[in-house]
């Protein structure tokens, strides 16, 4: 640090404490530069915030801020100076008794009713400890839940006030545990809920489970009629799904929940509302914290109803785990930013700015905070288009570093001097805001440079303000309160004072610039002996497995209690560790002997060879003198070696690629899921036969304790060899070939085995910006050359099939110039919205799949073979299928009909859908030639 003024020899000695000093300071701000024209300032520190873990904030109408505590608590602030200094201060609840807060878990987002000021609704989301634990139970365990308040004048709110609007299915993990709540221009609110830690149970890409989901609901809990699953929007099996997160009991099969807008998501920690819109126009940013590498900001509104934002397919630009060969044709939403995970990554809090807050050149900019970056970012487009297949992708945004804070949460525009400013708030527990002052007075920056921080009775301990500065070069002067009284003590920039009682003290600063800016900072003083901490459990050296009951006893001696320190003088804390950053385990509990939650499965395939407990104990004495020290817990590793017959193919485990021969490294007690997909390789396909152990094609492997021996699995294939042999009679339009899973039209083939094989995968569908199918030899992921177009099908009588905008299929009887008549729709889109053919040579049916070539799903609609027709075939008719009749409604829920209780997969579809001749198939599916499928599965 620069000193302003003549340096003496113990002023020197402080230098090396600054780091250390600023870290301590309340506010908790670290190295914030922002552009010129703005300043920080401190609006609500952790003492008058009553600690705890703010984790989101909002604005009444009035200019109150309702602040949110992980633990529990709900805190108003009311303004009477009217000078958002927000100095009234009101417990209003205190959810404690039924939230569960550990690891990620807790109260978690906060939203005013547009029409506040009339029926004082306020919005809560938080876990809810339904079934009498905080365990990690699918079944059993706590749900997330969104529920509203009732906040009177006074500021107290009943309990019983409160109206849950839905809740989630039991969360089987503690983390990804979003939940943020907005209003839209249109009325709506927007919810966004976390896929609970369930990533490669599918719930994300479900619509028919609230996790990993953007639900969007009325104002007062009800279904808007344009949501993507309800039957207004052509939808035939929806339900609502309000009670428990997925369709009740006695719903049809593969029925969609009536609530959900979007799906695919990972952990969308904060949205943020565009208010820059047009007022009919709704459109938002959703911040989705990313897993192995890339952290991603999606686009949603109303301009993309029904969107699928690719988890766990994808995650960022790209297929999950990848960097790079990440294609730009894909049945999903990319993100329109993305960043690397370089040394770690968790975006959350975001806000854009509205117009006429700031200066012009800030209008519409978006605004996000990382969380284990400790910054705030400035957003603006690039003016340049994004390139998803370069290598790496490279978004189409300018991002520039605005401020920084230590662990952000949330941002958000509130009130302030007529106008707007940001506001954000993070760990350690604090609000602040950035105002725009441009050539006006800015207030200073206050710096305490402190030596010792620690020592006994009697020390001296010296002061530097030296290090405060200001932007316009006023001269400073200096307040110092040493003992936190309110006292000053001196009015010099640096000072001796010696503390004669043993205790912790808060010596504060206040530096003004005598034009009317002035900054307050503060330092911790500790003054005396402090206690000595001691863990016994867990042990030095102490290792975990998965579902391990671990139980934190310690004790602390002090000299002045002249033995040991009460239970109650013990602070535990736990931190389950990943890469660069951590999840929180245990928040700060007090107490002895404490039982933690079984011990925790390793996040993904990556985390369990970096991943570990760390046990936090913090004894605290009679005068307030702390120790903390701290213990790491390493997992049981075992490691397990994987091959394939033949070996070389490759296998996935806990969702990740992996390549045979190898040994896969996990944790004692996980549940090891591992798939062996049939595939292509040099050419050659192979189908699964069977696992060494017996296990199904996907299984779960119990992972047992560590041996000398490395335990083995190996799954079998077989090669799948084929010949061009018709089984059917010249007549039929289609034949089935038996060995080779393709689509012959009468007598010729449209794809032979060379150009229906790829090396690795097989071939691909797409859709060109005309309209037309095209297949390629490739994936989803990487289209590669294109060898058949629909196009050369054409004609007025042909039948012609196109991806509707909802990643549903259209069969038309038309061409691409002349579409026709819509004859069918598929309605039910698998998880990651591919389509394809496959032939089974038992029946000759042709059958549509919600699938991809190695997981086809569920067959969504059959053919009826007959003989081909003589000549070519009529337009069918356009018969809409029946409405359905509404049934009963759960209470709070929205009036939209249920699906018909007789709907199933396999039913008759819709008139539209039904199909009287093999030549309309044959028509109907000429251009859909899609990758090869499970031989087993079709036969």
């Amino acid at each position: 640090l620069v000193t302003t003024q003549p340096t003496t020899c113990w002023t020197m000695k402080l230098l090396w404490t600054a780091a250390v000093a600023a870290l301590l300071s309340l506010a908790g701000r670290v190295n914030a530069q922002l552009p010129t024209g703005f300043e920080e300032q401190l609006v609500l520190d952790s003492a008058f915030l009553g600690g705890g873990v703010i984790t989101d904030f909002a604005f009444t109408p009035g200019g109150s801020l309702v602040v949110i505590k992980k633990e529990g608590g709900i805190v108003v602030f009311d303004d009477p100076a009217g000078d958002q200094s927000f100095t009234a201060k009101t417990d209003a609840l205190d959810l404690a008794p039924v939230v569960c807060a550990n690891s990620e878990r807790g109260v978690e987002g906060v939203e005013i009713h547009p029409d506040f000021e009339t029926n004082r609704f306020i919005f809560v989301y938080y876990t809810f400890n339904k079934n009498g634990n905080c365990d990690e139970d699918p079944f059993n365990g706590p749900v997330n839940r969104l529920s509203r308040f009732v906040l009177p004048e006074n500021n107290i709110i009943d309990i019983n006030s409160e109206t849950v609007f839905f809740e989630t299915p039991s969360l089987e993990y503690d983390h990804h545990n979003s939940g943020d709540i907005e209003f839209g221009n249109d009325g709506h609110m927007y919810v966004t809920v976390g896929d609970g830690g369930s990533t490669f149970s599918g719930v994300s890409a479900d619509p028919g489970n609230f996790l990993g989901s953007m639900i969007r609901l009325t104002a007062d809990g009800d279904i808007p009629s344009d949501n993507p699953y309800t039957f207004q929007s052509g939808e035939t099996n929806s339900v609502r799904c309000n009670e428990t997160g997925v369709p009740p009991p006695g719903s049809p099969a593969g029925a969609k929940c009536q609530e959900i807008f979007a799906i695919g998501l990972r952990n969308p920690f904060r949205m943020a509302m565009d208010p820059n819109t047009a007022d009919d126009v709704v459109r938002w940013y959703v911040n989705d914290v990313g897993q192995a590498k890339w952290e991603e900001i999606s686009e949603g509104g109303t301009e993309f109803v029904g969107a699928d934002y690719g988890w766990p397919a994808r995650e960022g630009p790209c297929p999950n785990s990848q960097t790079s060969n990440c294609a730009d044709v894909h049945p999903y939403k990319d993100p329109i930013h993305f960043y690397q995970h370089d040394g770690g990554g968790a975006c959350t809090g975001g806000a854009f700015v509205p117009k006429g807050a700031w200066p012009a050149e800030y209008d519409g900019a978006y605004l996000y905070g990382d969380y284990v970056f400790g910054t705030i970012y400035l957003m603006r487009d690039s003016g340049t288009p994004p390139c998803i297949t370069c290598d790496p992708p490279v978004s189409n945004k300018d991002v520039i570093p605005f401020t920084t804070y230590y662990r952000i949460l949330t941002l958000k525009f509130g009130p302030y001097n007529g106008g707007q400013t940001l506001y954000y708030s993070g760990i350690p527990g604090a609000i602040r805001r950035v105002v725009y002052v441009g050539d006006g007075n800015r207030s200073p920056e206050a710096v305490i440079l402190a030596e010792p921080i620690e020592g006994p009775v009697g020390a001296e301990v010296a002061f530097s303000g030296a290090g405060s500065s200001d932007f316009d070069g006023d001269t400073l002067s200096f307040e110092w309160d040493f003992d936190g009284d309110g006292v000053v003590d001196s009015t010099a920039s640096e000072a001796i004072h010696v503390y004669t009682t043993a205790g912790v003290y808060f010596a504060a600063l206040t530096v003004s610039d005598g034009n009317g800016g002035s900054t307050s900072t503060k330092v911790e003083i500790s003054v005396g002996n402090k206690p000595v901490p001691v863990i016994t459990s867990p042990a030095a050296g102490a290792t975990f497995a998965v579902g391990d009951i671990i139980t934190l006893v310690g004790s602390a001696s002090d000299v002045e209690s002249n033995g040991n320190l009460p239970d109650t003088s013990l602070t535990w804390e736990v931190r389950q560790h990943h890469d660069t950053h951590y999840h929180p385990f245990l928040d700060e509990t007090t107490g002895n002997n404490i039982v933690l939650s079984p011990a925790p499965e390793p996040e993904d395939y990556d985390a369990a060879n970096n991943s570990y407990l760390e046990i936090i104990l913090t004894a605290t004495d009679a005068d307030g003198l702390h120790t903390t020290v701290n213990r790491t817990v390493q997992p049981k590793l075992v490691y397990i070696d994987f091959d394939t017959n033949p070996s070389g193919l490759e296998i996935f485990l806990d969702g990740n690629r992996f390549s045979t021969p190898g040994t896969a490294t996990t944790w004692e007690g996980h549940g090891f899921k591992a798939e062996a997909p049939d595939q292509f390789k040099d050419g050659q396909a192979y189908v699964f036969s069977s696992w060494s152990n017996g296990g199904a094609q996907v299984q779960t492997i119990p992972v047992p304790a560590a041996s000398a021996t490395n335990p083995k699995y190996v799954a079998e294939f077989t090669q799948f060899t084929g010949t061009f042999a018709p089984t059917m009679a010249p007549t039929q339009p289609y034949r089935c070939v038996p060995g080779f899973l393709g689509i012959v039209a009468k007598e010729t083939p449209l794809l032979n085995e060379e150009t229906f094989v790829n090396e690795e995968y097989g071939v691909y569908i797409v859709q060109q910006d005309d309209g037309n199918l095209v297949v390629r030899r490739g994936t989803p992921d990487n289209p590669g050359e294109e060898i058949w177009s629909h196009g050369e099908t054409g004609g007025a009588s042909s039948y012609y099939t196109r991806l509707n905008g909802d990643s549903n299929l259209i069969t038309s009887a038309g061409s691409p110039d002349n579409e026709g008549d819509q004859l069918w729709k598929s309605n039910n889109v698998n998880p990651e919205g591919d389509y394809f053919l496959g032939i089974s040579c038992d029946s000759a049916v042709v059958s549509i799949y919600a699938g991809r070539w190695n997981n086809p799903g569920v067959s969504v609609w059959n053919s009826v073979p007959t003989p081909a027709p003589t000549s070519a075939p009529s337009k069918a008719p356009t018969t809409k299928p029946p409405a359905a009749a509404p049934v009963a409604l759960p209470t709070e829920s929205a009036a939209q009909p249920s699906a018909p209780t007789d709907a199933s997969p396999g039913a008759t579809p819709p008139p539209e859908a039904s199909s009287t001749s093999a030549s309309k198939l044959l028509n109907t599916l000429v251009g859909l030639i899609l990758p090869v499928i499970l031989l087993s599965v079709l036969l």
